[in-house]
């Protein structure tokens, strides 16, 4: 799909703030687009610690509005304060649509307020904050712009995460030894255990692994994949490594370690 900055000018909105307008039409339609297929049990998960996708929504709301506050050169309300306050802590009261539903009615008032702008007053100062840092009315609306687009991606980041997540089956993870029999004239090494055999590329065991030495081989193995992980045998440390610094250059070229088949 066209992205709303190529889809052609606003007629209803000023040149100068069209490209804020377009900014803020397009993260409506991701935003929307990235959490259709999220679980309200999942709305304030935080994976690895990042912001909820509850956090996400509430936060492009809230600094929107506080935004185009300070653009009509008002203080921030004693709601408002309570309202930032509340970011980001879990309520199983407030459910996906109703976080949606308040992002897309404080977009739509941003771009009300922009098609009714004064393009003469764009320079204007205005002040940010108890602070009263300084900025501009257009630097107010360009940074509602961009603060907007960054939560809109790291959204994104959260909700495939989130998604990616609720696809994974339980794994199971199997363990065993493996020695290196011979490699073949292709540089494929030829591990044999008790119960199986297995040929992998040379490149994918650990540097220094020669014939004879001991690679304990861990398997994790899902509906979807299968991850292999070789790992050096304490007993043959001399027969399979020159150092331990190999190993780190090895894991260097492959960063995830695994050898998915």
């Amino acid at each position: 799909m066209i992205e709303v900055w190529l889809r052609g000018p606003l007629p209803d909105t000023p040149t100068l703030v069209q490209p804020v307008a377009h900014a803020l039409m397009q993260a409506r339609e991701e935003v929307h687009q990235y959490v259709k297929d999220i679980d309200g049990a999942d709305l304030w998960t935080r994976p690895a610690g990042a912001a909820s996708v509850g956090f996400h929504l509430q936060h492009l709301t809230g600094v929107l509005d506080r935004l185009f506050t300070y653009a009509r050169n008002e203080s921030l309300s004693k709601s408002q304060f309570k309202t930032f306050e509340a970011e980001g802590k879990a309520d199983d009261t407030i459910t996906l649509d109703d976080l949606l539903t308040a992002f897309d009615k404080t977009v739509d008032g941003a771009l009300e307020t922009l098609q009714n702008v004064d393009v003469n007053a764009l320079t204007n100062k205005r002040e940010v904050g108890r602070a009263k840092l300084p900025t501009t009315l257009l630097g107010l609306y360009t940074h509602a712009a961009e603060h907007t687009m960054r939560h809109v991606g790291q959204l994104l980041v959260t909700a495939k995460v989130l998604h990616d997540s609720a696809d994974v089956v339980d794994e199971e993870t199997t363990s065993s030894s493996f020695t290196i029999d011979h490699f073949d004239d292709n540089d494929l090494a030829v591990l044999e255990s008790s119960a199986e055999s297995l040929i992998v590329p040379r490149a994918f065991l650990p540097s220094g692994a020669k014939e004879g030495g001991v690679l304990r081989l861990e398997k994790k193995q899902s509906e979807t994949e299968t991850n292999l992980h070789f790992k050096l045998d304490v007993s043959a440390t001399e027969a399979v490594l020159e150092s331990a610094s190999a190993l780190r250059a090895n894991l260097k070229r492959a960063p995830s370690g695994d050898i998915e088949l």
